[in-house]
């Protein structure tokens, strides 16, 4: 498949965070998720093994990377390495844009 939208990708709960749900795609070495967050929801602070790109697509969010912390809106990126404690608390309901690699087989 080199071509895909959206609205072609099936709508997953994201466990075990009731208010987030997400689409998924993955190539061999990466996945990409456009994962929709209801207001108040909160990803409390978490740790994994992979590089992630989250950029807010609409809404507003306060996101702590490491020991920082910013409110986020559409157009905005978090930057998060390999291993860094982060998590997220949606303000509003929000749509986010998550790059990640390597890979997340758990989201396969």
């Amino acid at each position: 498949m080199s071509f895909v939208t959206s609205a072609q990708l099936p709508a997953r709960a994201l466990a075990p965070f009731p208010g987030i749900t997400g689409r998924y795609v993955h190539l061999e070495r990466m996945s990409l998720s456009d994962v929709a967050r209801a207001a108040s929801v909160v990803v409390p602070s978490h740790q994994n093994p992979h590089e992630q790109v989250s950029y807010v697509l609409s809404g507003r969010l306060e996101f702590n990377v490491g020991d920082e912390t910013r409110v986020m809106a559409a157009g905005d990126c978090a930057l998060i390495p390999c291993g860094a404690p982060h998590g997220c608390h949606a303000l509003t309901d929000c749509r986010v844009l998550d790059l990640v690699c390597p890979v997340r087989e758990d989201y396969r």
